[in-house]
């Protein structure tokens, strides 16, 4: 289950790993021992829903900080994925001088377009109010990196263009 002080994955069990070989910093950092019960805290961000299905939300470092609050780009793209006529979606941080950084997403039609009304609604009802695109471009593709994955390097200098015009 995630970490409630953190939102962190936790695993917990007999065959959890002892350590890092070699890196005791890294061990003592990650590996934590509850009642006798090794766990392995992730790099990994989650929500336990009341049934107990774990939803992944995302990477630690992969957070964008709006306005004092953590908002992971995994939810917001299953979020406009969920739209009827979204495609592709990649959502990434851009720096901003008021909110620290805003939620900038990357969309990519199939056949009619949802309006931008209806995307951020999706948003705001699945992820909540801080959550929302504060700025949304449509494209014909999600750039992608050699292994398939979309290249949030790429998608955030598009977006940072974008914003800047």
């Amino acid at each position: 289950p995630p970490d409630p002080a953190d939102g962190r994955v936790v695993l917990g069990g007999p065959v959890v790993a002892g350590g890092y070989l070699g890196a005791p910093e890294a061990t003592a950092e990650a590996f934590v021992s509850d009642g006798g019960v090794r766990r392995f805290r992730t790099g990994d961000l989650g929500a336990l829903a009341p049934d107990g299905t774990l939803t992944v939300l995302g990477r630690v470092d992969d957070v964008v900080n709006t306005g004092g609050e953590k908002v992971a780009p995994a939810a917001v793209e299953r979020a406009l994925l969920a739209v009827d006529g979204v495609r592709a979606a990649c959502v990434v941080g851009l720096p901003d001088d008021e909110w620290g950084q805003i939620v900038a997403a990357l969309v990519v039609p199939s056949g009619a377009a949802p309006d931008d009304h209806a995307l951020c609604a999706a948003v705001r009802a699945a992820c909540g109010r801080a959550a929302v695109p504060r700025l949304l471009l449509r494209a014909d593709t999600v750039p992608e990196r050699g292994i398939g994955k979309p290249d949030r390097t790429a998608v955030a200098e598009i977006l940072a263009g974008a914003r800047r015009t």
